[in-house]
């Protein structure tokens, strides 16, 4: 046990480190790199229909209800060219406390969840449409409350220049998995000539779950 998790962390640290190295060497002619660090926040609820199937009898749903929330710290790289490549990359980690009931019995499970993300994208104007890649590596006492093996989700979304100083984004991550579909909305704010603030709110769009979680960000620009 102990040595699958560390395997997974090396792979995660890995990654991550290969992800911010491409995103420097992408961004040698870029207009701005921006180095961000801050705080994440994740509340959900997930609601599992599952059938008896017991023999002989009429089967009944049982509904196994998962509720809790993450916090935790993230950084992330990101840089932008005029009418040239855009490209962010980075990771977070959170972890909480999530209670998983089974009609009136429930179970306290501790959840740390790992997630590597990269943004590829090209401005135009105004505009810097984007396609996302990503991917998480979660840890519980409880493997199959949870999905502890998630493949590679595809998102698409857009950066739009609402002003000289401002950004505003939406983005919908896990196009490729019904089960995890998310929309963000965020925004970024210069501030003076180096720092930058970074916000943004996601919510669920799968049937089953619902909750919210929001992340905010300082960053300081680098003006080759």
């Amino acid at each position: 046990m102990h040595q699958g998790r560390g395997v997974r962390g090396m792979r995660f640290i890995s990654t991550t480190l290969v992800l911010s190295l491409l995103a420097f060497s992408l961004s040698a002619n870029a207009r701005e790199i921006t180095i961000f660090g801050g705080f994440n926040y994740l509340d959900t609820e997930t609601t599992q229909t599952s059938d008896t199937g017991d023999s002989g009898e009429a089967p009944t749903a049982l509904d196994t209800v998962t509720s809790g929330s993450r916090t935790g710290f993230g950084a992330f790289v990101q840089s932008f060219e005029d009418d040239g490549f855009y490209v962010n990359a980075g990771f977070q980690r959170t972890d909480g406390e999530y209670d998983v009931c089974v009609v009136e019995d429930c179970t306290g499970v501790n959840l740390t969840v790992d997630d590597v993300n990269v943004e590829f994208g090209w401005s135009r104007r105004q505009w810097t449409p984007f396609l996302e890649f990503s991917w998480s590596d979660i840890e519980s006492q409880i493997p199959s409350a949870f999905d502890t093996e998630t493949d590679l989700a595809l998102g698409i979304g857009s950066w739009y220049q609402f002003a000289e100083d401002t950004k505003i984004k939406i983005k919908i991550s896990g196009l490729n998995n019904g089960d995890s579909q998310t929309i963000n909305a965020g925004f970024q704010r210069s501030l003076q000539s180096y720092f930058t603030i970074d916000g943004s709110f996601t919510y669920p769009l799968t049937q089953d779950v619902t909750g919210y979680g929001f992340r905010f960000a300082i960053g300081w620009t680098i003006q080759p």
